[in-house]
């Protein structure tokens, strides 16, 4: 049974936030972990976000290189390398003290709490809860059950595959969500907005001022 009972401080029992944090941000041409938005970086801005409902927050790196500031959470490093994404997932998910994982990408920086709450009260009966665009999916910010997802992560990454969206498909019980349903939290859907390039960066600069 998933728990959502909320403790002291506010945040929701058995819950591990994992911020995915180890990308190579080609396009861009610069680092994103470092970028701003106001007066945070987007590492900073995803944290906050994660830091108010999750007991346990990880950072994912590929290498202790990439570690550029200060957080309360834990830091880990790709044990498989070569591997893409998975390899950031797979080390999380053996790391992660709880039944329950929140992933957020650190180039997501306008992701919002209520965004996670929603699919975390959602997930009790499934294994994953993922957000959908037509045939798109955003498993990267999506809630699981971590040792389903870990196995699952496992045995694609032994199949000879990288991509996140493979181990999804392993999963027993999903469930995905038409990104319409989270306007009610984010009337522009901003939380969706990745940042891969310079173009981009200005866009949601703009947008949100």
């Amino acid at each position: 049974m998933i728990a959502k009972s909320h403790t002291t401080t506010g945040k929701i029992m058995g819950i591990t936030a994992i911020i995915l944090a180890g990308g190579k941000s080609r396009r861009m041409g610069k680092d994103k972990r470092t970028l701003t938005l106001g007066n945070r970086s987007f590492l900073r801005a995803v944290y906050d976000t994660m830091e108010t409902f999750a007991q346990e927050i990880i950072v994912s790196y590929s290498s202790p290189l990439q570690k550029v500031e200060k957080l309360n959470a834990i830091d880990v490093y790709d044990e498989v390398k070569g591997a893409g994404p998975l390899a950031g997932l797979i080390s999380s998910l053996k790391a992660a003290k709880n039944e329950t994982v929140a992933f957020a990408p650190v180039d997501a920086p306008a992701i919002s709490p209520e965004l996670y709450i929603y699919m975390i009260n959602v997930l009790e009966s499934f294994d994953a809860v993922v957000p959908k665009k037509g045939d798109y999916i955003e498993p990267l910010i999506a809630v699981y059950k971590r040792e389903e997802f870990l196995n699952a992560c496992e045995k694609t990454l032994c199949a000879g595959y990288k991509h996140v969206r493979k181990a999804v498909e392993r999963l027993e019980k999903v469930k995905y969500v038409d990104v319409e349903e989270f306007r009610q939290f984010d009337r522009n859907l901003l939380c969706f907005e990745n940042v891969n390039t310079p173009q981009d960066y200005s866009r949601l600069k703009n947008i949100l001022g």
